[in-house]
Parts: C-alpha cells; sequence; structure tokens
C-alpha cells in the first residue's frame, strides 16, 4: 500500500515538473509572437495604393508590442492552467487543435483589450497626458471597440501566430522535452523568442505587411 501511494506521488512529482519546464519553453515563446503579432498586424492596416508599408518607430512598438506580449502571457498562462488540471492526458492531435484555435481566436482578442492601455502608457511616457484619471477611464471606455476591430483585422495574423507557436512548442514537447533540462528548455526558447524578434524588425515592413 505505501508502495502504491509512493508510485503514485513520484507520478505526480514527474507530472508537475514537466508542466513546469513545459512552462519555460510556452511562455517566452508566445511572448515574442504576440510582440510581433502586433507589429505585424499594424503593418497590414496600411494602404499599399496610398502609403509604404514602414516599421513602427521604437516607442509605438515597445509600448503596442508589450500590449500584444502580456496578450500573448495571457494566453500561455490560460494554456499551461489547463495543461496543469488535465496532466495525465496526452497531448496529441486533439489538444494541439484545441490549443491552435483557441491561441488563434483568443491572441487577438487580448491584444485588443490591452492595445488602449498601451496607448495610454505611451502618451503618459511622452508627456501628452493632462488628467491621469481621465484619459484612463478614456482608455477603459473604448476597450469594447479595440477588442472587436482587433478580434476581426487580426484574425489572419492569430491564425498565422498560432500556427508557428503550436509547431515550436508540439515539436519541443515530443522531440526535446526528455533531452532539455529546465535550464537549458529556458535558455533555448529565451534564444528562440529573441529571433522571432529581430527578424520581425529586420524583415522589409513590405513583405510583413502581406502576412497580415
Amino acid at each position: 500500500m505505501q508502495e502504491s501511494r509512493s508510485k503514485i506521488n513520484e507520478r505526480s512529482e514527474a507530472r508537475e515538473a514537466e508542466v513546469d519546464q513545459l512552462r519555460l519553453a510556452v511562455l517566452p515563446i508566445i511572448f515574442s509572437i504576440g510582440v510581433c503579432s502586433v507589429l505585424i498586424s499594424a503593418l497590414a492596416r496600411v494602404n499599399e495604393r496610398m502609403y509604404t508599408p514602414e516599421h513602427l518607430p521604437i516607442t509605438p512598438s515597445v509600448f503596442f508590442g508589450l500590449s500584444g506580449g502580456l496578450a500573448g502571457l495571457i494566453m500561455g498562462c490560460l494554456l499551461m492552467l489547463w495543461v496543469k488540471r488535465n496532466s495525465d492526458s496526452e497531448r496529441g492531435k486533439i489538444f494541439w487543435m484545441i490549443a491552435f484555435f483557441s491561441v488563434a481566436l483568443g491572441l487577438p482578442l487580448f491584444t485588443g483589450a490591452l492595445l488602449p492601455l498601451g496607448a495610454f502608457l505611451m502618451d503618459l511616457y511622452n508627456g501628452h497626458v493632462e488628467n491621469v484619471l481621465n484619459d484612463f477611464l478614456r482608455a477603459l471606455i473604448v476597450v469594447p471597440r479595440t477588442i472587436v476591430i482587433q478580434g476581426a483585422m487580426g484574425v489572419f495574423t492569430g491564425v498565422l501566430s498560432s500556427a508557428i507557436f503550436c509547431i515550436l512548442i508540439a515539436s519541443y514537447d515530443k522531440f526535446f522535452s526528455n533531452r532539455l533540462g529546465s535550464i537549458n528548455t529556458f535558455l533555448s526558447a529565451g534564444l528562440i523568442s529573441v529571433l522571432i524578434l529581430v527578424l520581425t524588425r529586420l524583415v522589409p515592413a513590405d513583405l510583413l505587411s502581406k502576412l497580415g
């Protein structure tokens, strides 16, 4: 009886360690993908018949990008909460299909909810806010509208972002999770995240605009 309990405890601890290690891969990557999805969506809204798409300046890129990154972290945390509660379940095709549609739909919606707050913080940083409370309330008021707009216009970007995320994490989960420890997992995910951010900044804007 004691042996069976000890085995159950060992399995439970092993599953918790596995989920914690998976979290180290998921969160950095989905953060960077969330950042990039905002920047690509902004480029996709440029009317190419009248204007040439250009990368956003540094300040808007940081504040709007952080809105997308935080949206990605929210989706990543929700996904990992689901994984933790269903740690006994196998992460097969059905799991990744649900994860794909969840991220594809949820990322643009959460991004839309956070964009007005990012704009408010950018105005605050630039010294354009006269009344902090009033401007903050204005940002909250437009949240429902930006959720609808970003949710509608960011569908293709959300699908593309979700596909990249699921391919990367599913590949890690299947081929590398047993080979890499927690530290190597975090370092690898961090390196991939930085690479994603750098490529988003270096790839020509007119090419990125076609991805949205």
